[in-house]
Parts: C-alpha cells; sequence; structure tokens
C-alpha cells in the first residue's frame, strides 16, 4: 500500500479515508494512535496517515486535492516512492486590500474577502 495522505488529526484521517471509501478507493487510516507518542519519536512519524491500493494512487489523490483545494497541492502528502513526498509547495496569495494571506486560507486575514480563484 501507499500513504496518500497524512494529517495531525485522526478525524480528519478518517474522513479523507470515508469520502476515497465513497469513491470506490480502497482505503484504510493507519497510525491512529501514534500523536501520544510526539516527543518520544519525530512528530512526521506521529501522524494519522491514510493508505491506499498502488494502482489506486494517482486517482485517490485527485479526489482528495478535489476536496480541500484551498490547501494547495504543499497540503498532499502523494508517496509515489512508497515512502511519501510533497507534491508541491503552495505560494502565499495577496488581496486586494494588499495583505498577503497563506494558501491554505480560504479567505483575507485582514478584511475577510475570499481568495481569488488563480490564487
Amino acid at each position: 500500500m501507499i500513504r496518500i495522505y497524512s494529517s495531525p488529526t485522526v478525524a480528519l484521517a478518517h474522513i479523507v479515508r470515508d469520502v476515497l471509501l465513497g469513491d470506490g478507493i480502497s482505503a484504510e487510516v493507519r497510525n491512529e494512535h501514534a500523536i501520544s507518542l510526539a516527543g518520544g519519536i519525530p512528530l512526521d512519524q506521529c501522524l494519522a496517515e491514510v493508505w491506499v491500493m498502488p494502482e489506486q494512487a494517482e486517482r485517490a489523490a485527485a479526489v482528495v486535492e478535489r476536496m480541500m483545494p484551498s490547501h494547495g497541492r504543499g497540503a498532499l502528502s502523494l508517496a509515489r516512492d512508497g515512502r511519501g513526498g510533497e507534491l508541491s509547495e503552495a505560494r502565499p496569495w495577496r488581496c486586494a486590500c494588499g495583505e498577503e494571506s497563506p494558501a491554505h486560507f480560504e479567505l483575507c486575514w485582514s478584511c475577510g474577502a475570499h481568495a481569488p480563484e488563480e490564487a
């Protein structure tokens, strides 16, 4: 199996798994209880993870990306090599009010305006 997504919250990992299952993609959540080991082992090894079969990895990545477009591609972890890795880094966006917001913000932190579509 291949890790397709990781999350610091078990609930979000289960939501992603449930959506994948609803789309006919076999998926399972791993490391559900590992967060209790944080500090004893590296944090990136404590995250709840969603794993899929290798032949379904590309399709699963597309489903997760559609689920969370505001997170940008940097939020997804697609394991093409079986170990996991970032797809790319999302870039901050600039609001019409002039303030810059992180890529995963859907609204401007300063004025509350929606992020532009191309952000």
